[in-house]
């Protein structure tokens, strides 16, 4: 929820706004992301009980009613006892969030820590922050309050510590720059225990690949408890590094065994990408699994080491429900083997792939079906290709999609027209009609 409020164009942009310029406007990640993470700080500092009392206040003073964030406020701080104008003054009637930058300076004759916080964002926020010392397993809890633009808190310790964890309990709504060393990460994915704490070892871990204790630290983490990690740390890991062997193996036996299909899907997407070897058997034995997500990703592996027998496989399936849920993996396969007969189904599923996909390589083959597509002769294929531009341009005009989709329409138009097929009459006014509706 919070990458999704991260995302450019919500920073500026207070919670609590009393006009609107469309009624969409309503449904961001400001209101929903941000403001779903605001109460669950709010939780964390009230504590579970006081928290359900206020709503229940809140609910029942307002009910057949309506409500703003003031009355809230007012219902939470007669159960609790609490001044909250500093908490919604900055959350709900303010924008932004904290950027703290923070380091570590240890003195070990003092056998002290000090842990330096600055908020370099305009405004300051205050807030409560937990900061956790590990000397070992052995942990030690601290909390501060943090209501200056910079603030330095020391903490002793008896053997130098092995992690300093600031924001221990993951709830403050903030983006934190560290010092962490590898040495730190590893430590934190092996005792901290929070999801949060293990996909931050995770990631930067990923930049240490070449440091024995670390890979190590990652082929663990293909065992995490938690599905999204093993399929975060899939991702991840570089099978080439030295240690590969090892977590060559967790991955084979994830493919086959894991309780979860979105791992097992990932391990054989992760196979194929790396060429580790040939498993054109498991990739077979796969395409009979009951998940969808399975077989996506084995008929795309299975694509690249026994394309015949990928394309069989594709040919047996006339079921329209099945089609469409194995769609990830037949557009790039009837894409690259320029199967002429699914010209129309690529045709109508280009979309997605070209402008939403985060994968470099699928949305590179989306664009090679475009080119198919808008250069063949194919009148259905054509009619589907505009009429899937017109619905995205239409559909999301607010955001300049309309644009987007004359644009595209506009090369499609063209290649109709320097076409020499007998029917360019008619593919050109398939196109011609598209862009009208846009206008």
């Amino acid at each position: 929820e919070i990458e999704g409020y991260l995302s450019p164009g919500n920073e500026t942009k207070d919670l609590v706004r009393f006009h609107y310029n469309q009624r969409e406007d309503m449904f961001d990640a400001v209101s929903y992301n941000k403001g779903g993470t605001i109460l669950h700080m709010l939780r964390s500092y009230l504590g579970d009980d006081a928290f359900r009392a206020g709503m229940k206040l809140f609910l029942e003073e307002n009910k057949y009613g309506t409500g703003e964030a003031h009355q809230l406020r007012l219902a939470f701080e007669e159960v609790s006892g609490r001044d909250l104008n500093w908490f919604f003054n900055q959350w709900y009637y303010g924008s932004g969030h904290p950027k703290l930058q923070v380091n570590y300076v240890y003195d070990d004759t003092a056998k002290s820590v000090t842990v330096n916080i600055v908020q370099t964002q305009d405004n300051v926020f205050q807030f409560p922050l937990a900061i956790e010392v590990y000397e070992g397993e052995k942990v030690s809890r601290n909390e501060v309050w943090v209501d200056q633009k910079e603030s330095s808190f020391t903490f002793q310790y008896g053997k130098r510590p092995n992690l300093v964890n600031v924001d221990s309990d993951r709830t403050l709504l903030c983006e934190i720059s560290d010092d962490k060393t590898m040495e730190n990460l590893v430590h934190q994915y092996k005792h901290a225990p929070k999801y949060a704490d293990r996909r931050e070892a995770i990631e930067g871990l990923a930049a240490f690949q070449d440091n024995a204790a670390a890979y190590a630290t990652l082929t663990d983490a293909l065992s995490d408890p938690f599905f999204g990690l093993r399929i975060l740390t899939t991702e991840t890991i570089d099978l080439s590094k030295e240690g590969g062997k090892k977590a060559l193996k967790a991955l084979e036996t994830m493919a086959v065994k894991d309780e979860k299909t979105l791992v097992r899907a990932k391990a054989i997407s992760k196979l194929e990408q790396q060429g580790a070897g040939d498993y054109a058997s498991l990739y077979k034995e796969a395409l009979n699994s009951k998940s969808n997500a399975v077989k996506v990703s084995a008929l795309q592996a299975l694509y690249k080491q026994d394309r015949e027998a990928a394309m069989a496989y594709a040919a047996g399936i006339d079921n329209k429900l099945e089609k469409e849920t194995m769609k990830d993996a037949l557009i790039p396969v009837y894409i690259l083997d320029k199967t002429e007969a699914e010209l129309p189904f690529v045709a109508d599923n280009l979309i997605a792939g070209m402008f939403f996909s985060t994968d470099n390589d699928k949305k590179n083959t989306y664009k090679e079906g475009f080119q198919w597509v808008a250069g063949s002769s194919s009148e259905q294929a054509t009619q589907n290709l505009v009429d899937s531009f017109v619905q995205l341009g239409n559909q999301y005009k607010q955001y300049g999609a309309d644009k987007v989709a004359v644009q595209v329409l506009s090369q499609v138009l063209e290649a109709k027209k320097a076409s020499d097929y007998e029917n360019k009459e008619e593919l050109v006014r398939i196109v011609q009609d598209g862009l009208e509706q846009l206008q």
